[in-house]
């Protein structure tokens, strides 16, 4: 787990530093997050199948990212591995999301999770060869973490929501739940094209939703 220090970053499409983006990344906002940390890696199906006893992915390895889970089946595995370790493992809020991959207080505004070049961080339909591949291979971004971009998409805590036009000041550690019976997914896949690798670039999913282009990454607000 990569410790994460809190502060303010602008969440959602900015112009002259994320392209031209989806209706539902506007409006550009001001959020306020505490510290937190988040894994290095995505979770690997060597690391599923230690706490469930079984590998769902359909592309099997086991340094590959675990796939075809839902959300709701990320909230089992989390359940046992608190069980087992006593710690208190979570999914990312979007917002953690985001701010993780644009690199926290050390980012550079970079279009992409450490980089302005693609290929150099992130797994995608033009270099993946329709499969994900290994966790931790490409370069990892300001804070050390890898497959930020591409590779899997990785599911979050909150449900899908529209960003406010109406935020005056900081939204203060945001999570959504109500309004949707769909997940937020974030990073893109080794399935999408380039435009779908931007760190400013929303998904959703119903939280039952399998596929082998999904997978996840744990956060935890303490280590303690």
């Amino acid at each position: 787990m990569v410790q994460v220090d809190g502060g303010v970053f602008t969440m959602g499409c900015m112009s002259g530093r994320d392209g031209t983006g989806f209706d539902d990344e506007y409006p550009a906002h001001q959020v306020l997050l505490s510290a937190f940390y988040i894994s290095r890696y995505q979770l690997t199906q060597d690391e599923w199948e230690i706490i469930m006893g079984e590998n769902p992915s359909k592309f099997k390895g086991n340094r590959l990212p675990v796939t075809n889970v839902s959300w709701h089946d990320c909230q089992n595995f989390i359940l046992r591995l608190n069980q087992y370790s006593g710690k208190t493992f979570r999914l990312p809020t979007e917002a953690e999301w985001e701010y993780a991959a644009r690199g926290g207080r050390l980012g550079r505004n970079t279009l992409y999770a450490g980089s302005d070049r693609l290929d150099d961080v992130g797994w995608y339909d033009a270099n993946a060869h329709r499969a994900p591949r290994e966790v931790g291979l490409l370069t990892p971004n300001e804070l050390g973490l890898y497959d930020m971009t591409g590779n899997v998409h990785e599911w979050c805590a909150d449900t899908f929501y529209r960003y406010s036009a109406n935020v005056s000041g900081y939204e203060e550690d945001p999570i959504h739940h109500e309004g949707s019976l769909r997940r937020m997914t974030r990073g893109g896949s080794w399935l999408n094209g380039a435009g779908f690798m931007r760190i400013a670039q929303r998904c959703a999913d119903n939280a039952d939703m399998r596929s082998s282009t999904i997978g996840l990454r744990l956060a935890m607000s303490s280590m303690v």
